[in-house]
């Protein structure tokens, strides 16, 4: 009966919002009661020139190359939906795994089945802070759209993370990733605003821009992107409709001068973002979502009259692994 009520709720509004032949309503369909399961998979590459003179090209050191897989398991629970239609959800992190190359260094790591040998070694201390967001959640606003409009947790998240470390360390930590873990800044950018859609009816072809604002203390600024998103195929698939989105954006990097005290100047010279979502309209969620960026930016040092080039290639998988509860949509 459940189950009826709901379809039943879901046709009468898409047919309350109008849209023509051929036309879709996009809209987030959480339920509250609803659980599920979402992996996200981050895959990225960073590789540096060694730093050298633009002047004499003298180098110094060696160039760096680093590789990181990292796949996070979340749960997604609806803990209610508001009568403006806002949602609640608190997302949990309930696994992490984790594959490194850094030089001579690699490791492997599964939070379900950790490396004890791991223990006090530099990979050790690089998992930790994440062992530490295990069962932590995050409970998140977000309007039908997939707009984020209030996160909680993240900040106790953070002193997790830094809960043990070495004060001189978890100082330097705080002061990196603060701004990254204000609730605020973190709100506007929660899972690439987990989705968010048009607000009037699209059909095939129709497109939409989006813009988000990540702050990157590291590199010492802001990072911007904007997305043109288009309806590219509406189909059906295992028996539900869905709706297939890419897109392709730009980023740009808005840098001060100074980066952990140093003076430095940075460039983006090239930024390119792409991926596609499939989005279900019966159950009003993300099936699977994809994006890559590649990265190009120079770092100079103007007082040592030297520089460094760094690329800089990743990719994230989103995916909905399945219901947690039986209190679900049936397929």
């Amino acid at each position: 009966m459940r189950h009826f009520i709901r379809a039943l709720t879901l046709a009468l509004a898409l047919a309350a919002s109008g849209p023509v032949q051929g036309q879709e309503l996009l809209r987030w369909g959480f339920q509250e009661g609803d659980t599920w399961e979402y992996r996200l998979t981050q895959n990225s590459l960073v590789s540096g020139e060694p730093v050298r003179s633009p002047e004499t090209g003298r180098k110094m050191g060696q160039g760096i190359r680093q590789s990181q897989l990292q796949t996070l398991t979340l749960e997604a629970a609806v803990r209610g939906v508001e009568p403006n239609g806002n949602i609640t959800v608190d997302w949990t992190y309930t696994r992490m795994q984790m594959s490194a190359e850094m030089g001579r260094t690699s490791f492997e790591w599964d939070s379900d089945r950790p490396d004890p040998s791991l223990g006090n070694t530099p990979p050790g201390a690089m998992i930790a802070p994440l062992q530490a967001m295990l069962g932590r959640t995050l409970t998140v606003v977000m309007t039908p759209l997939g707009e984020t409009v209030e996160l909680r947790g993240a900040e106790a998240m953070l002193a997790a993370m830094l809960e043990g470390m070495d004060p001189a360390l978890a100082q330097m930590m705080e002061e990196q990733l603060g701004s990254v873990f204000d609730e605020e800044q973190m709100a506007s950018q929660f899972m690439g605003g987990v989705a968010t859609l048009p607000e009037a009816p699209v059909s095939v072809g129709d497109s939409w821009t989006t813009s988000t604002e990540v702050a990157m203390p590291m590199l010492g600024g802001t990072m911007t992107s904007e997305t043109q998103n288009t309806i590219t195929e509406v189909e059906n698939r295992s028996g539900e409709r869905v709706v297939l989105i890419l897109y392709e954006g730009t980023m740009a990097l808005d840098s001060r001068e100074r980066v952990g005290g140093t003076p430095v100047t940075i460039t983006m010279n090239e930024a390119l973002l792409n991926g596609s979502t499939t989005f279900s309209l019966g159950r009003g969620m993300i099936l699977s979502s994809t994006s890559k960026n590649e990265q190009v930016m120079t770092m100079r040092w103007p007082g040592a009259g030297m520089q460094q080039r760094i690329r800089t290639e990743s990719s994230t998988v989103l995916e909905l692994v399945g219901p947690v509860s039986e209190n679900q949509w049936d397929f």
